[in-house]
């Protein structure tokens, strides 16, 4: 049986290896601190494979979700719009937990926007003593984004340890200023058509470690996925009818605006970006 976790594990990646990246750029990756890595995947020029084991540990956050969803309307939390997708721009949005309407102890007649993370147990004691804007300051980003999405100027940020099952919730406060701030640095780097320099070009450095574009930052290696967002002739649009409007500016013929799934085959026109093949910027 030394192998039962093994094949567990394939089974889940190879499950998820059939996913397709999604089409706009997610609030809960907002608060990468790189900005090329925030580009790189909005691109679709490098995608997160998670281990088996880690998607198996996002199923268990899932679980946990349904849990804490169930415990808070026991104790009379009126909460509705669970995974209420949040559009912030046309390439930028999210999915919310939930929105508490009413009933949360102290706070019965306000309204809040409901976060829900698991944690082991070191991670866990490490939010409970700096809360959560220090500790796990891309939460933080993700939440500030949905209060400005919904106009909800407070959250309820609630947290599970997932040894030992501690809660610890908190309370935080809208920062409009911010937040704005926030989705103007996002707004233009899913309208960018240039490479963003790395956090660092120091391989060793913490943030790099486990990112999926590591490889292509570190190790001199090319893009080669193939599609409309890593083609030169690709380009985003402010607006439009599609989830993610993109544009295809080939020359020959009139620019078009492309599906997601369009997007994702691309064609024999493809014309990698100059960044994903030359060497000399890094």
């Amino acid at each position: 049986m030394s192998n039962l976790e093994q094949l567990i594990d394939q089974y889940h990646e190879k499950h998820n290896a059939s996913e397709q990246s999604r089409p706009y750029l997610g609030c809960s990756s907002a608060g990468y601190r790189c900005e090329r890595r925030i580009w790189l995947m909005f691109r679709w020029a490098v995608q997160d494979r998670p281990s088996g084991r880690t998607l198996r540990m996002f199923r268990r956050g899932r679980e946990e979700e349904r849990l804490v969803l169930e415990d808070l309307r026991a104790i009379g939390c009126v909460i509705t719009d669970c995974q209420k997708e949040v559009v912030l721009t046309p390439h930028i949005r999210g999915h919310v937990d939930g929105i508490i309407t009413s009933g949360l102890p102290d706070h019965e007649d306000e309204q809040f926007v409901l976060e829900i993370k698991t944690f082991s147990s070191n991670a866990f004691t490490q939010l409970t003593r700096k809360g959560v804007k220090e500790a796990r300051y891309d939460h933080w980003v993700q939440i500030q984004l949905y209060m400005l999405g919904l106009q909800i100027p407070q959250a309820l940020y609630f947290a599970v340890c997932k040894d030992d099952d501690r809660l610890y919730t908190e309370i935080v406060q809208f920062d409009a200023e911010r937040a704005q701030s926030i989705l103007n640095k996002l707004d233009r780097l899913t309208m960018e058509t240039r490479l963003p320099p790395p956090i660092s070009r120091d391989p060793t450095w913490w943030e790099c470690k486990g990112c999926p574009a590591y490889s292509f930052c570190h190790e001199q290696s090319v893009v080669t996925a193939r599609n409309c967002r890593t083609c030169a002739y690709g380009a985003p649009k402010p607006a439009g009818l599609n989830a993610t409007p993109w544009e295809c500016q080939y020359e020959p013929v009139a620019p078009q605006e492309l599906s997601v799934q369009q997007q994702h085959q691309g064609c024999e026109c493809h014309v990698p970006l100059r960044e994903f093949t030359d060497q000399t910027w890094r």
